[in-house]
């Protein structure tokens, strides 16, 4: 008998901790995740800043370098100062002979480069050092002969990536061949910020320890590391910590409870998904790619939608990645090949200069047998693949380790089809990736769209892009548009090829037809031909 007070007490003390403990612990763990998320996102982010930054250097080096014989006449030397005085980004241009000694200077005549340098340029082609006074920042190009070698703008570099930085909460560097070159903030403040004792032990025991992530650039031992310090994921933790010791102590033992009782909703979602193809729940939406220049819509982009039982129309971004997860994106895309094949060109006044889009995964760009599937959903079908266009994203060229996608893709485009780089600048947008890479097409992402106008470093990447695109001659193509000024920036600058709500939501085929007649009716015979893309 004389255990029962000792035993209730125990059960009122874990009723009373136990769920305040589980949110700390939980909550340390959805805080590390976050801070991983956010730190991998804003490293891709840096490192294509960074390219994009580099990009404009590297274009003046490689224009004046490639048909430079050595010296420095007075043409050579007016085209370097041209380029330096027309530069956004350039300060002092050099040429350096096969023996990296300067021949042909303007502005500050370099010094010779740290071995570490040399060693980058031989292998890589490309290296990035910090030089003197400080905040100097050099580039060098190997040339057809010798070298080229810029200072950069390394303050414009630091303003463009401090807002990555969010404040002191994250430290950003880039390191090229000799160390690194540029650090935001400039010193870490992190021992600043320095939480109560309590918040620190509570840190020690759930293990809070600094995190970091680092992207590649394009050669030379050029990379963009983002790191949060201890103290700031605390700092972070902090401000919603004393909420959630709160919610746990008010809830107590029923809380717990509910927790440990809560199910798997992807395990549900999974079986369903598994099902959604044998009960044709699958639907397929177009979403229209309209020419400016015309007015005509020249394209679709193939979507995918689930009409589930229960919740109806379901987006793509609620079971895509599940569907990549688990290996169900596969047969599903199959069955889109099919779809798309069957209902195109039915009803189109001028099918042979229509295109549609279809988006594949990294799945199918690790097995060679995808090109044998997209070539018998096609069989017989009057969509000629000059019609298709392929997208995939960056992610699935950079993990190409044993370059099977590559040869995917090149027997696509061999079969007569294109490529497109779906989401470009999301991701390790360098140039590198498209040296690789034969790409015909260059899409810029919503999320850049959405910042024209807000005074971000959006409108410096998209220039960058569409610039880019320009030079490789690449066809660029703009999506989430939906207000007017982001379609006036964009066609300013030479883009002409549009998707988004501004223009028309997914539609059905039964939709789409009368789309596209009525965008041919409205243009007339003027303008540019359909289907341009």
């Amino acid at each position: 008998m004389t255990r029962w007070p000792a035993r209730l007490a125990a059960s009122v003390l874990v009723a009373v901790l136990l769920p305040p403990a589980l949110l700390v612990w939980l909550s340390a763990r959805l805080e590390r995740r976050a801070i991983r998320d956010d730190l991998e996102v804003k490293a891709r982010a840096a490192g294509a800043v960074t390219d994009l930054f580099l990009s404009h250097a590297e274009a003046l080096l490689g224009r004046v370098g490639i048909g430079w014989a050595g010296g420095c006449s007075p043409g050579t030397e007016g085209t370097l100062r041209l380029g330096v005085d027309l530069g956004l980004v350039v300060r002092d241009a050099s040429l350096l002979g096969p023996t990296l000694v300067p021949e042909c200077s303007v502005g500050t005549v370099p010094g010779p480069p740290p071995a570490t340098v040399r060693q980058a340029l031989l292998r890589d082609g490309r290296a990035l050092w910090a030089g003197v006074p400080e905040g100097t920042v050099w580039f060098a190009l190997r040339l057809p002969r010798g070298a080229g070698q810029v200072s950069v703008d390394g303050p414009r570099l630091a303003r463009f990536l401090s807002t990555l930085a969010a404040g002191e909460r994250f430290t950003v560097e880039v390191t090229g061949a000799a160390g690194v070159v540029c650090r935001v903030p400039a010193e870490e403040k992190a021992s600043r910020q320095r939480p109560g004792a309590t918040l620190r032990l509570l840190g020690r025991l759930v293990g809070v320890k600094a995190e970091e992530v680092t992207a590649r650039c394009a050669g030379g031992g050029i990379s963009v590391l983002v790191r949060a310090t201890p103290e700031a994921q605390l700092a972070a933790w902090g401000e919603t910590l004393p909420l959630l010791l709160a919610i746990g102590l008010g809830f107590g033992a029923g809380a717990a409870a509910l927790v440990l009782a809560a199910g798997s909703p992807g395990a549900a979602l999974t079986r369903q998904l598994r099902g959604a193809l044998r009960r044709q729940e699958l639907e397929v939406r177009y979403l229209p790619v309209v020419d400016i220049r015309s007015g005509r819509c020249v394209g679709a982009e193939a979507l995918l939608r689930w009409r589930h039982a229960r919740e109806g129309l379901l987006s793509p971004a609620l079971f895509i990645a599940l569907a990549e997860e688990t290996g169900l994106i596969v047969p599903i895309t199959e069955w889109l090949l099919k779809q798309v094949a069957r209902d195109l060109p039915d009803g189109l006044a001028e099918p042979d200069l229509f295109h549609v889009s279809i988006n594949l995964a990294g799945a199918h760009l690790r097995d060679t047998r995808t090109v044998a599937t997209i070539l018998h959903a096609f069989e017989g079908s009057r969509l000629r693949p000059e019609n298709l266009v392929f997208e995939v994203t960056e992610r699935e060229f950079i993990e190409d380790e044993g370059g099977t996608a590559r040869t995917v893709l090149e027997a696509i485009q061999a079969w007569g089809a294109k490529v497109a780089l779906d989401d470009f600048g999301t991701g390790f947008s360098n140039i590198a990736t498209l040296r690789r890479f034969r790409v015909d097409h260059l899409k810029i992402d919503r999320s850049f769209v959405e910042g024209i106008g807000a005074g971000s470093v959006a409108e410096t990447v998209i220039d960058a892009i569409v610039d880019l695109g320009q030079k490789l001659e690449m066809t660029v193509v703009a999506e989430g548009i939906e207000r007017p000024e982001q379609l006036a920036y964009l066609v300013a600058r030479g883009v002409h090829l549009f998707q988004g709500f501004h223009f028309s939501p997914p539609l059905t085929l039964k939709e789409l037809v009368p789309f596209v007649e009525e965008r041919a009716a409205a243009a007339g015979g003027d303008g540019h031909p359909a289907g341009q893309l």
